[in-house]
Parts: C-alpha cells; structure tokens; sequence
C-alpha cells in the first residue's frame, strides 16, 4: 500500500475511534474561512456542532476561535478603512471633473473645436468615478454585514464554550476551567473581560477562585475588577466576602464601592457599613 493511502486510512481509522477529531476537523476548517463570503452558515454549524460533542477538548479551540475574532474584525476595519478612501478618492475626482467640464464646455461655446472630445472624455471619466463610488459604497455594507457576524459568533463561541463548561463533571470542570484561564489573556482587556463573563456564567463553584485570581492581579484593567466583584457575588464563600471586604476597606469611595455593592447583592440586603458587612462575612461558613 502506498504512503499517502496508508496515512489516509489510518486518519479514517482515527476519526471512525474518535468521532470528536472529526467534529473537530470540519470546526477548524470551517472557521478558517470566517470572512469568505458565503461561508457564514457553515461556521455557525460547525460551532453547534463541536458545542453539541459537550468534550472538554472543545473547550480551547473554541475560545482559541473567539479570541481570533478581535484581529479579524481589526482586519475588516481596516479594509473598510481602504475601501472608504478609494470612494473619497472618487468623489473628489468627480468634484474636480466638474469644474473642468464647466471650463472646456465655455471654451466649446467659445468656438474652440477641440473642446468636444475633451468634454466626452471628462464625462466617461466621471462615469467611470461614480461607478467606483457606488462599488465602493457596497463593499463597505459587505463589510459591515461581515463584522456583525464576526461580532454575533464571538458571542456564539463564549455561550458555547460556556455550555460545554456547564456540562463537565468532577475534575474536568477545573481543567475546562485552567484553559479557560491559559488561552484568555488577562493583559488583554477584551480578553479579560471574557474571561470573567465565562466564569461568571459558568455558575460552578470552582469559578470563584479564578474569579478572586483576576482580581488579586494588580495589572487588570479597572473594567476586568469591576466585572470581577460583580461576577465572584453569586458564587462567593467566605473566602471571596473576605476579598470583597478588604477591597471595601481599602478604597471605600473607589472600587471599594463596586465591592460594597456585589456584597450586598451576595448577601441579598444592603450592607449599609464596613462594620454590617464584617458581620456578615463573620457569620458565613469558613
């Protein structure tokens, strides 16, 4: 048997043991064609797809997928950025056609023969610069189309990787959520912030110690810390109330005050002191 045959039926072997690879496979081929026009649908069922295996190893593609959504919809800014200066490029060579036209249309009335060609030559040219604008014009609404479907399977991808969290059991929740933590970049504010959304609706216990994690990091943005009080409130043990209490007391009119507030959201009645709130977490389990 030939080499290529050989490893062509070893791979067939794999995915027949393995009915995830397979799953995976299309999930990877079909994103690597996000921007292709047409190529939407099949993105999207390749997500529900993988989402519907409910396999740990779904977890870190998936949100390997979503952060690669920021630089594509950079990406796509950036072409329309191009797109809209050709169309102003062209809108401002139709401007001065204008003034031409009015200068050989009075040298034509002058009598000069020569100015006929010139005129038809002017206004095929300012044809030619509306058709660019009204090219452009659509590219630009592909685009947009394009980013709000970036934007909308960014979203698809995090309630997915959060359904497959949901469904993990025993130790592979906190290994569903350990790579969470090592493919969303906590430097990242957009990462961050999704990083916290998936923990935050992730509703397992083992959330809030990574939750208490982002915010003993004093490099996060204070959007993350905010999101992070509020998110660690539905989840909180006495260790967290102690977190959120400390963060009180350090910087009552600061963020202090975001962790006075997700206290008494935990405790479900206003906290309306440091020394209520000490109580509190004073009465809660060790």
């Amino acid at each position: 048997m030939r080499p290529i045959a050989l490893l062509l039926l070893v791979t067939a072997v794999a995915s027949a043991q393995d009915p995830f690879a397979a799953t995976l496979e299309r999930f990877s081929k079909a994103a690597a064609r996000t921007l292709e026009p047409g190529a939407q649908a099949k993105v999207s069922a390749a997500v529900e797809d993988l989402v519907a295996t409910g396999d740990l190893r779904a977890v870190q593609p998936l949100l390997e997928q979503l952060v690669a959504t920021y630089e594509r919809e950079r990406t796509l800014f950036k072409s329309i950025a191009v797109t809209q200066k050709f169309s102003a490029d062209a809108a401002d060579r139709a401007i001065e056609i204008d003034r031409e036209l009015e200068f050989f249309r009075l040298k034509e009335r002058a009598g000069d023969p020569s100015a006929g060609p010139k005129i038809q030559k002017l206004i095929d040219e300012q044809k030619q610069q509306v058709r660019v604008i009204d090219e452009k014009r659509g590219q630009v609404l592909q685009i947009d189309r394009t980013i709000a479907f970036v934007r909308d399977l960014r979203e698809k991808l995090l309630v997915g990787c959060v359904q497959v969290l949901k469904g993990l059991e025993g130790e592979k929740i906190e290994a569903g959520l350990g790579i969470a933590r090592r493919v969303l970049d906590l430097a990242s504010r957009d990462q961050a912030l999704v990083l916290v959304r998936v923990l935050r609706m992730s509703g397992v216990k083992q959330a809030e110690s990574h939750l208490l994690d982002v915010l003993a990091n004093p490099k996060v943005d204070g959007a993350v810390l905010r999101a992070a009080q509020y998110a660690v409130a539905p989840l909180l043990t006495r260790r967290g109330a102690e977190t959120l209490l400390r963060a009180w007391e350090r910087d009552p009119e600061g963020r202090g005050k975001h962790a006075r507030h997700a206290l008494s959201l935990a405790a479900r009645k206003k906290l309306a002191d440091l020394e209520t709130a000490r109580a509190w977490v004073e009465s809660l389990d060790g």
